[in-house]
């Protein structure tokens, strides 16, 4: 299942559909290209491979990114806080 969309399944998108994601739409922002993570284009293993590098080269960076994602992660995805938003989505009240 998409977030906030209970029709769609967890599979992805339906055949033909494209799957444009934006950094700042998933999460609420938890995306940050260069704060939280290294962002790379769809399809370029070429940028994957240097993400990869730069990761392995610094790893002061890594454990910069991972501390700041998880402080995101912590903040915004906790177990009440999407309780929350299942039950707001389920009983109709965020149409």
């Amino acid at each position: 299942m998409a977030l906030g969309d209970p029709q769609r399944d967890h599979r992805g998108p339906r055949r033909g559909e494209r799957r444009d994601h934006h950094p700042l739409r998933v999460g609420g922002g938890a995306r940050k290209d260069g704060e939280t993570g290294l962002l790379v284009p769809p399809k370029d293993p070429a940028a994957l491979a240097a993400a990869i590098r730069r990761l392995a080269d610094d790893p002061e960076l890594g454990r910069r990114l991972g501390e700041a994602g998880r402080t995101i992660v912590a903040r915004d995805f906790n177990l009440e806080r999407s309780a929350l938003w299942y039950v707001d989505r389920f009983s109709g009240t965020n149409q």
